[in-house]
């Protein structure tokens, strides 16, 4: 039986945890908006050791969130801890060293761009930091701070990846154009080939908080635009040079989009999660059906960011063909 020592100690330590977490969560929310500030950039690329710097801001919030974890289960703390180490250090590391040109540094690039992507894709990072494991998304918010600040930060890209808020009324009429653009053929699409059932009404809708709903698909889509078009499509466009133009990256950075979906989890056309239904297509487990569909979203988004060079409006793009898909199918 449980003493009134022992309950205040369990009561202390989740108020500990939710604390650090929280606190956590907060520091990693003005970060990311901070990294969005050309000026705060600037500054961060302007101290003596760049890459130390990269290494303290994207490890800040996981220092944070892990304190009551190593308070509690020290053993258990240091291997997670050493896990998100290794993962932050690695694309830091490849960035510093990079060559200035030539095909090694494009190597290179493309190292850095595996080394974010892929322990998140097989999940090799623990998802909860803290006894409460209130937030269960530290991987992801860690690989965004990565992505952002290796490429902003340590080795700016030479084209900007566009994680800004500076936004004209022009790339707001693009990002709506193609919004328009996108929910008339990505819809269709996720129809023919069976991703999508028949539409109905927005009465007819499970969704009941709808704002709610916007503000998520948000947060979704701008990881994925930060990945695939700031950093694949970006880095692609890098590589190929003057030579293929602007279409053959767009293309590639599609098919790289679409084949990230070939494993794409089974959801219900009405069951939660951030993104539309992608139900199974094919054998053996992979998802046709939502490879084929991510490949046609993939090329409206990624002409978004050709035009407009802002992962942010591809985002806003692509939160809102999600939106009516999942309010609307």
């Amino acid at each position: 039986m449980a003493t009134p020592s022992t309950r205040l100690d369990a009561d202390a330590v989740e108020g500990l945890s939710r604390g650090c977490e929280g606190t956590a969560a907060l520091a990693w929310t003005v970060l990311f908006v901070l990294l969005s500030s050309s000026s705060f950039l600037a500054t961060l690329s302007a101290t003596p050791y760049p890459a130390l710097t990269a290494v303290a801001v994207v490890g800040a919030p996981i220092a944070l969130a892990s304190i009551p974890l190593l308070l509690l289960r020290p053993p258990h703390a240091a291997r997670t801890l050493a896990a998100y180490a290794a993962y932050i250090v690695m694309p830091i590391a490849l960035a510093a060293v990079r060559p200035a040109s030539g095909a090694l540094g494009h190597a290179v690039d493309a190292a850095c761009v595996a080394a974010l992507w892929a322990p998140l894709e097989a999940r090799l990072l623990p998802p909860a930091l803290s006894a409460t494991g209130t937030v269960a998304v530290w991987g992801m918010c860690t690989g965004l701070l990565s992505a952002v600040t290796v490429f902003s930060v340590v080795r700016p890209a030479a084209v900007p990846i566009g994680y800004t808020y500076s936004i004209s009324v022009g790339d707001v009429a693009v990002g709506a154009a193609a919004a328009l653009a996108g929910a008339a053929a990505v819809l269709p699409t996720a129809m023919a080939v069976g991703a999508a059932g028949r539409p109905h009404s927005l009465a007819a809708s499970p969704v009941e908080s709808k704002g709610s709903l916007a503000i998520a698909l948000y947060a979704s889509a701008l990881a994925e635009e930060i990945l695939f078009r700031g950093l694949v499509q970006n880095l692609l466009t890098d590589t190929l040079g003057d030579t293929y133009g602007r279409g053959v990256p767009l293309v590639l950075a599609a098919g790289v989009y679409a084949a990230s979906h070939l494993r794409s989890r089974q959801r219900g056309s009405r069951g939660g999660g951030g993104g539309p239904a992608t139900p199974p297509g094919g054998r053996g487990g992979w998802n046709f059906r939502a490879a084929t569909v991510a490949g046609v979203a993939g090329l409206v988004y990624g002409g978004v960011w050709t035009v407009t060079g802002k992962v942010t409006v591809a985002a806003g793009t692509h939160a809102a063909v999600n939106w009516v898909w999942r309010i609307f199918f």
